[in-house]
């Protein structure tokens, strides 16, 4: 823990360097600057024990929107860094036939097996990814930059690729929305895919509209403003009460108290078993930290790993074709910019939950509250 004197006038400092960032450049010597300065600068100083107020954090957010402000506007074509690059956003309106129309089957809603768009904002949009779909994003991605990770993730696979194959999102966001959205055709910008998810998972991915919308929304996740809850199945009785799970999380294992900070919220649980008799637990969590698999190696740690989760012991029974962890809430505040998108469980998970029964009265109701979503 450093001196909390000096780590306040490195806070005060930064307010500056970030109030004058980007610099003008000089005639005749153009300027290249990169985004990633300041999400660097901003999550060096949330990893420290600042114990910042959440006025102070506040006020080093505004700083830094601000600055990705003024260089999104300069590198998008602006003439002037003083100009304000909030007062035009210069976007397109998203097709109407790329927005998702659930339709309803008995009680369960039904995704398409295509992404689509589950909710627009003026600088954002939140997709639906089906399982089996990949998402490629490189050293941009938030968790990359938090992690500090120098390419390999905690499964030691490379974060350009992905793991497993599956169809591509990005190529998806480039043929969809590219005509609309030029970031939507530019790999160095991932596409303006804010985030990841696994192959296997399904449920919310946040993405930028244009260069402004992705910085922004990437400083709220390296800020750790983003509320991400998914719902997940695991074998086993987990423990119903509500807790954190704070095992330190390695880059290149499964855990370590050498590792690196991680924070899983356990929000509800309900025991079920099924027709044969197993047990498992329908677990609702709330993350905290972004590491690579998080949930899967918390749960996995805890005794419970995730159905449809070989990779850390979990087993593939015959009514689960595949990992049962979906993204069902993303939230997050941009300042002029609100985003609060669920996404309901997709129909082969419902099928999966359909086959279990309950084992308590407690239980009966978080079961009922998914089939009702």
């Amino acid at each position: 823990v450093c001196d909390r004197t000096l780590l306040d006038a490195l806070s005060a400092a930064s307010r500056n360097t970030l109030a004058r960032w980007p610099a003008k450049p000089r005639i005749g010597k153009p300027q290249k600057v990169d985004a990633t300065e300041v999400l660097g600068l901003v999550h060096a100083l949330g990893a420290m024990d600042r114990a910042a107020s959440r006025n102070e954090d506040d006020v080093l957010l505004a700083a830094a929107s601000a600055a990705l402000g003024r260089w999104a506007f300069a590198t998008e074509g602006g003439e002037s860094l003083e100009a304000d690059p909030l007062s035009s956003a210069g976007l397109g309106d998203v097709p109407r036939a790329l927005l998702c129309q659930r339709q309803s089957s008995g009680d369960v809603a039904v995704l398409p097996d295509q992404p689509c768009i589950l909710s627009e904002q003026r600088h954002t949009y939140v997709l639906w990814k089906p399982p089996g779909w990949v998402v490629r994003v490189g050293q941009d991605d938030p968790d990359f930059l938090m992690d500090g990770r120098g390419g390999a993730t905690d499964a030691g696979e490379d974060l350009a690729t992905s793991s497993g194959p599956g169809l591509l999102l990005n190529e998806w966001v480039a043929d969809k929305l590219g005509s609309i959205f030029p970031i939507a055709l530019d790999p160095a910008e991932q596409h303006g895919l804010v985030h990841r998810l696994d192959v296997g998972t399904s449920g919310t991915l946040l993405c930028g509209k244009s260069l402004l919308g992705y910085r922004l929304a990437q400083l709220q996740f390296v800020a750790r403003r983003v509320q991400k809850e998914y719902v997940c199945l695991c074998e086993g009785f987990l423990d119903t009460v509500p807790r954190l799970i704070e095992t330190p999380l390695a880059r290149t294992s499964r855990g370590s108290r050498e590792g690196q900070r991680a924070c899983t919220e356990v929000c509800a649980v309900a025991h079920l078993r099924s027709p044969e008799g197993a047990s498992y637990s329908l677990v609702e969590v709330r993350l905290h930290t972004g590491r690579r698999h998080q949930i899967r190696l918390h749960l996995s740690g805890e005794g419970c790993p995730l159905v449809g989760d070989p990779a850390y012991g979990g087993g593939t029974p015959e009514w689960c074709q595949r990992i049962f962890l979906h993204s069902h809430h993303l939230a997050l505040d941009m300042g002029d910019e609100k985003i609060d998108t669920r996404c309901p469980l997709p129909q082969d998970l419902n099928g999966a939950l359909a086959t279990l029964t309950a084992t308590d009265g407690s239980s009966e109701a978080i079961l009922r509250r998914w089939f009702m979503d």
